[in-house]
C-alpha cells in the first residue's frame, strides 16, 4: 500500500463520480468536446474515459479505423467496466451494455 502511488495506482472512484460516469454513457449529461485523442486521454479519470467512450459511440464510424485507437478504446472500456462493477455492484451484463452505449438510458435508470 505504501508504494501504490509510486506504481501509478490511484484510489478507486467514489460512487457519486461513477454515477456521473453512468449519466455520461447514457447520454444524460452534457457532452464536452474532446480536445484530445485516445492516446492523450487522462487514463486515471473515469469521467474522461466515459466521455471518450460516449464520443466514439455517437460519432460516425470511420471506414478504416486506426488499430491503435481500437486498442485504446478497448482498454478504456475495460478499465471503466471493472470500476463500475466493483464500486456500484452492477452485474456484468448491465455494465457491458452500458459501456457499449446500448440501451444505456434504460440501464442507467434501473
Amino acid at each position: 500500500m505504501d508504494s501504490a502511488g509510486e506504481l501509478g495506482l490511484r484510489p478507486i472512484s467514489s460512487p457519486d463520480k461513477l454515477e456521473e460516469v453512468v449519466r455520461i454513457l447514457a447520454g444524460e449529461a452534457a457532452e464536452l468536446e474532446l480536445t484530445c485523442g485516445l492516446r492523450d486521454l487522462a487514463w486515471s479519470d473515469p469521467l474522461a474515459l466515459a466521455q471518450a467512450i460516449r464520443h466514439q459511440a455517437t460519432e460516425p464510424k470511420s471506414r478504416y479505423p486506426k488499430v491503435s485507437e481500437l486498442h485504446q478504446l478497448k482498454r478504456a472500456k475495460k478499465l471503466l467496466s471493472e470500476e463500475l462493477a466493483a464500486v456500484l455492484g452492477m452485474p456484468d451484463d448491465k455494465v457491458a451494455a452500458l459501456i457499449d452505449c446500448k440501451d444505456a438510458v434504460v440501464i442507467a435508470k434501473a
